[in-house]
């Protein structure tokens, strides 16, 4: 099939917000991160002929009728707005649901916030197909789709059954678990998860590791191989790499004294803070960012450097974020509680340690305070990539300042010159705190550049370049692996010869052949299908069949010893020919089992999911 140069972005909702001013309804633009970068990307990819068309496919938050009226005033954005509408439960879903109560939790290493429940999963499913109908309407034959995050995971899977032809490409901006966690999900969740997502030609993640971990659940789970980053599910190839998510760099990447309103912003900020040390710490408001280890942190530095008292600022912001949900309510309460405590017990009637913000910050504020703090405090207790951390490396023109990174952070894999700290040890983050107070200019410079350089080369730009190249590339290799199997013409030629043929011989593997794999080889007894299907061909005098497993021979013979075929078990240990009795082909010298055995046994205690 011909491929277009059609791009389609699908997120679960459109970066629009509807409001209604004075009776009058309007649309505005509402960029999260990941929106952000998105767009970032369309307006500075670096080859704007690869796509000429692109359109942007999710969830709009209104009713039609709104949305065509409001159809003339949608941003500008050289690109297609393509709303997806789907009832108000599902919007929930998508916001409430299954991916925020099961999803993020679990993959963020949190198993024990996760809330199990079958009508939430049901939920979830349900609404990923109403939204696979939703973009069916706007798909043309050979488009590429370019799918994100853990909200639309199955949604690969259900385009690909039907539209097998498209050029699909799935980027996970959250973390992906090891299979000791992700095995917290019921077995047939794990299945459709896996399935869904390998309905892409191309899943990408934010580091090596995490697509390392994809790659062994599909195989504790699914039972596939990969040869290096390239998975061989369902008669196609699906590659799974590391592609980490930039920033418009040039963006943050400006001269101090470039803008005016800029210049008196850090005039009033250094007026506030005077001539204090300022430490910068931003973050959304989730138990996964551990803001308060990093309160306890800067008490803990407090009370073992006296020295500061009096002379370092904690400028802590939080980006409110699902306040609905009680678990984040409290969380905000505890911070709150935490930030008067500290403020409480080392502040004065002239200073106090803690500059707390409770809202989201204007672009120019945050800018602005990237630009004068001496230190950048970004350490959460798990993070697939942490962007904050970025956009400070790149506002740093004076290459001055210093980046205390978590060790749990995707992004600590590119900023290696960041002070790297494990979050949930409170007196080593606080040393760290010290570490960058201390640090003497030009080392600062040193670690800055090396992290500027690195940040720049992979800005947001390339990240979706090298997305699409890679999609690109294992769609090329997928149209030559399909000529390994059958085309129409070849199945016809088959069929011919089979119908002339005097005499046929069969040879069919069974697990992966006659019946897939399951987990538990016990239940990959054949059906009545496949026993039939047997039966029909082996009544054919001119058909001869054999067939071959690993299997023993009395799993066998209670499986398909009733049929008139040849079978061979333990790959060549034992035969039954048709109509006779089980034969051994070779009989071992059993002195050497116990020791082997032993081994055997060791290794798969240590090993999940094994067995001998």
């Amino acid at each position: 099939m011909s491929r277009t140069n059609r791009l389609l972005i699908v997120t679960g909702q459109l970066p629009l917000e509807f409001v209604e001013h004075h009776g009058r309804m309007d649309v505005t633009p509402a960029y999260g991160q990941i929106a952000s970068s998105i767009s970032s990307y369309l307006q500075n990819r670096a080859n704007p002929a690869l796509f000429r068309d692109i359109g942007w496919i999710g969830i709009a938050i209104c009713k039609p009728l709104i949305w065509e009226s409001l159809r003339e005033r949608l941003p500008a954005t050289g690109h297609d707005w393509l709303p997806v509408f789907l009832p108000v439960k599902h919007q929930q879903t998508l916001r409430q649901g299954f991916a925020n109560t099961v999803l993020w939790p679990l993959f963020h290493y949190f198993p024990s916030y996760v809330e199990f429940t079958s009508q939430a999963y049901d939920h979830y499913l349900d609404m990923n197909r109403q939204f696979a109908t939703g973009v069916e309407r706007f798909l043309r034959p050979g488009d590429t789709v370019w799918i994100h995050d853990y909200q639309l995971l199955p949604l690969a899977g259900m385009l690909r059954e039907r539209f097998p032809e498209l050029t699909i490409g799935v980027f996970l901006h959250i973390s992906f678990p090891s299979f000791e966690i992700f095995r917290h999900l019921p077995g047939t969740w794990q299945e459709q998860i896996l399935k869904g997502m390998l309905g892409a030609d191309l899943v990408g993640f934010q580091t090596q590791e995490y697509a390392a971990l994809f790659r062994n659940c599909v195989r504790s789970v699914l039972g596939a191989g990969s040869d290096g980053e390239t998975i061989e599910y369902g008669n196609r190839l699906v590659r799974t790499s590391a592609f980490p998510l930039g920033i418009d760099y040039s963006r943050f990447d400006r001269p101090a004294d470039d803008d005016p309103q800029l210049q008196h912003l850090t005039a009033d900020f250094r007026q506030s803070f005077k001539e204090k040390k300022v430490i910068f710490s931003i973050d959304a408001l989730d138990y996964t960012k551990g803001v308060l280890n990093r309160v306890e942190a800067f008490e803990h530095f407090l009370r073992e450097n006296p020295e500061y008292l009096n002379s370092v600022v904690l400028v802590l912001v939080i980006v409110p974020s699902r306040e609905h949900l009680s678990r984040y309510a409290e969380r905000k309460r505890l911070i709150d509680e935490a930030v008067s405590h500290l403020n409480g017990k080392f502040g004065s009637l002239h200073w106090q340690p803690v500059f707390y913000m409770y809202r989201e910050l204007r672009f120019d504020e945050l800018l602005t305070l990237y630009r004068l703090c001496d230190v950048a405090l970004l350490t959460p207790l798990r993070d697939a990539m942490n962007l904050y951390a970025k956009e400070f490396t790149a506002s740093r023109s004076d290459e001055k300042g210093v980046l205390i990174l978590s060790e749990l952070d995707g992004a600590a894999e590119q900023l290696k010159e960041a002070l790297i700290v494990n979050p949930n040890d409170i007196p080593t983050v606080g040393d760290a705190i010290r570490t960058a107070m201390q640090m003497p200019a030009e080392e600062q410079k040193r670690r800055m550049h090396l992290m500027r350089r690195s940040v720049g080369e992979q800005d947001v730009s390339n990240w979706g370049k090298d997305f699409l190249g890679a999609l690109e590339t294992i769609r090329s290799r997928q149209e030559e692996f399909h000529a390994r199997y059958f085309d129409a013409d070849s199945q016809r030629r088959l069929l011919e010869s089979y119908r002339a043929a005097k005499k046929r011989q069969f040879f069919l593997d069974y697990d992966g052949t006659l019946m897939p794999f399951f987990i538990q080889p016990s239940l990959a007894k054949p059906g009545d299908a496949v026993l039939e299907t047997l039966r029909r061909l082996a009544e054919d005098e001119r058909n001869s069949i054999c067939i071959i497993s690993g299997r023993d021979s009395a799993t066998l013979e209670s499986w398909l010893g009733h049929l008139p075929v040849n079978i061979v078990a333990e790959h060549g240990a034992q035969v039954k020919y048709r109509g006779s009795n089980w034969q051994n082909l070779y009989v071992p010298p059993a002195k050497w089992k116990a020791d082997v055995i032993r081994i055997m046994n060791r290794y798969t205690e240590e090993c999940p999911g094994a067995f001998v």
